[in-house]
C-alpha cells in the first residue's frame, strides 16, 4: 500500500542529506557560528594521572570539571592533573602540547618528567617552538620584574628593561623562536593607536637587535585601536614569521586583530572575528587564530579562524567546565 512510495521516501532522504551537508559547511564560512563539535565531556570512569615514568604525548586542551582538572590529549585519551589548574594563576601549555606548567612544575608530555620552577607572575607569551615562556610583569617591592623560562634548561632569566628612554615601564609583550623578546613603543598621541615601534632585544644580554615599524593606518577604520591606556590590547606570535596584534575599539566592526610581518611590520590580513560576538583570540598557530568564547552558558568553545576567514571548531566544553589550557594561549575566560 505505502511501498510504491518508496522511492519518493529515498529521494526525501536524500535531498535532506544534501540540505545537512550544506549547512554544515555553510557553518565554517566566515561570520557564522561555529557547530559545538566535538564536544568534550569528563570520563564516565576515573582514569590515570598523568604519569611520571613515561611521555603521554601532545595535550591539546585541559580543563576543569566538579573540581577535577583534566588534560585531553591529541588522540582524545584524558588524565588527570595532580592539584587543581585554576590555583596560583600559573597554568599554561607551550604551542605543541608539549611543555605543561602548573602548580610550580614544569611537566614534560614527550619524557614524562618534571622540573620546578619558581615564576614571579602569570604566563604571557611562548614562543612558536615551545622553548621559551615569557611571564607578564610583577612587583616584589624593589621594582617590576619579568621573566624568561627555558623550558629545555628548566631554568629562568630575569629580563632587563627597557632603555633608559622608556625606563619605567616592564613592558616586553611576546619572545620569539630565538629566545629574543619583544617591546612595543606607542606614540604619544590621543585617540586610536595605529602605529607601533617593535624593539626586539636580546634578554641575555640587553642587547638591542633590530626595531620593527608598523603602520595600520591602511587596514584598521573608524576607533578601531591596537592600544590603550595599558599599552598593546595584545599580541601573538606566529609559527611563520608573522605577528598578531589584537584590536579594540570599534563596537561596530567585526574585527578582532590584524596579522602583520615580524620581519618588515607591513600588514598581511585583518582578521574578523565570527557574527556572534564575545570571542577572544588567544593562540597563533600553524592553522590561523585560535579563538575561545566562554560564559556563555553553553560552555568555552574553542575554534580557529583560518587565513582565508573560515571558522573551524576544535572543542566544545560542557556546562559547567571551565576551560583552563589551550595550546600557546593564555586562557582568560
Amino acid at each position: 500500500m505505502f511501498l510504491p512510495r518508496a522511492r519518493s521516501r529515498r529521494r526525501t532522504y536524500a535531498l535532506a542529506l544534501i540540505a545537512v551537508t550544506l549547512t554544515s559547511l555553510a557553518a565554517c564560512t566566515r561570520g557564522a557560528s561555529p557547530p559545538a563539535d566535538p564536544e568534550v565531556r569528563p570520563p564516565t570512569g576515573w582514569p590515570s594521572t598523568l604519569p611520571a615514568d613515561r611521555g603521554v604525548g601532545p595535550i591539546a586542551l585541559g580543563y576543569v570539571a566538579g573540581g577535577v582538572s583534566y588534560v585531553v590529549l591529541d588522540r582524545g585519551d584524558q588524565y588527570l592533573v595532580p592539584g587543581d589548574l585554576r590555583q596560583g594563576g600559573q597554568a599554561s601549555l607551550s604551542p605543541d602540547g608539549r611543555w605543561l606548567l602548573h602548580g610550580g612544575t614544569l611537566y614534560d608530555a614527550e619524557t614524562g618528567a618534571t622540573t620546578t620552577v619558581a615564576l614571579a607572575a602569570a604566563p604571557q607569551s611562548w614562543s612558536p617552538n615551545g622553548r621559551w615562556l615569557l611571564t607578564a610583569c610583577s612587583s616584589d617591592g624593589t621594582g617590576s620584574r619579568q621573566q624568561l623560562l627555558d623550558t629545555e634548561a628548566g631554568s629562568t632569566l630575569d629580563v632587563p628593561e627597557l632603555p633608559s628612554e622608556d625606563e619605567g615601564s616592564c613592558g616586553m609583550v611576546a619572545v620569539l623562536d630565538d629566545g629574543n623578546v619583544v617591546a612595543a613603543v606607542l606614540p604619544e598621541a590621543s585617540g586610536p593607536v595605529r602605529e607601533a615601534t617593535l624593539r626586539v632585544v636580546n634578554p641575555r644580554t640587553n642587547d638591542f637587535v633590530r626595531e620593527i615599524e608598523v603602520d595600520l593606518a591602511s587596514i584598521l577604520q573608524g576607533e578601531e585601536s591596537i592600544a590603550g591606556w595599558h599599552g598593546l590590547h595584545g599580541m601573538l606570535v606566529g609559527p611563520r614569521g608573522e605577528l598578531f596584534l589584537r584590536v579594540h575599539g570599534d563596537a561596530t566592526a567585526s574585527a578582532i586583530g590584524v596579522v602583520i610581518s615580524a620581519e618588515d611590520g607591513s600588514p598581511q590580513r585583518r582578521v574578523d572575528g565570527p557574527d556572534d560576538r564575545g570571542w577572544v583570540p588567544v593562540a597563533f598557530d600553524d592553522q590561523g587564530i585560535v579563538i575561545v568564547h566562554g560564559d556563555d552558558g553553553d560552555g568555552a568553545r574553542v575554534s580557529v579562524l583560518t587565513p582565508d576567514g573560515a571558522v573551524q571548531p576544535r572543542h566544545q566544553l560542557p556546562p559547567g567546565a571551565r576551560l583552563m589550557l589551550v595550546p600557546g594561549g593564555v586562557v582568560t575566560v
